[in-house]
């Protein structure tokens, strides 16, 4: 959540006394982020109107202290698990076109059982 975000939901929640939620979504942060951010406020021990003389910067390191300053780094290939999660069926042999044009006529012929067909 940026600075600007943050210093405008808590100006919904104190001065227009929205609750964190309604703030939020008129922003559009997820209600988890904005909570998230309201814990931190409190826990920094930080009141509203914000003291004199802070900075968005300042306010930025005491809400989230030097995770604020740490740029993210992107990885350009994914990481492929060596063991896949999902275990694969192993397939179904492929019968010959031949066989399978063979079953289709026996199964064609009249008083033909389509079951018996399939347990010989």
């Amino acid at each position: 959540m940026g600075i600007f975000c943050t210093i405008h939901t808590l100006r919904l929640h104190f001065e227009e006394h929205l609750p964190l939620v309604v703030a939020g979504r008129r922003l559009g942060v997820p209600k988890s982020t904005v909570c998230s951010m309201f814990v931190r406020f409190r826990k920094a021990g930080l009141s509203w109107p914000l003291p004199a003389g802070m900075s968005e910067r300042e306010l930025d390191a005491r809400l989230y202290g030097s995770a604020s300053t740490v740029p993210v780094v992107l990885t350009e290939s994914t990481v492929m698990p060596e063991v896949p999660g999902v275990k694969k069926r192993p397939r179904r042999p492929n019968f010959p076109y031949e066989f399978k044009i063979a079953l289709v006529e026996q199964s064609l012929q009249p008083g033909a059982c389509v079951a018996q067909i399939a347990r010989e």
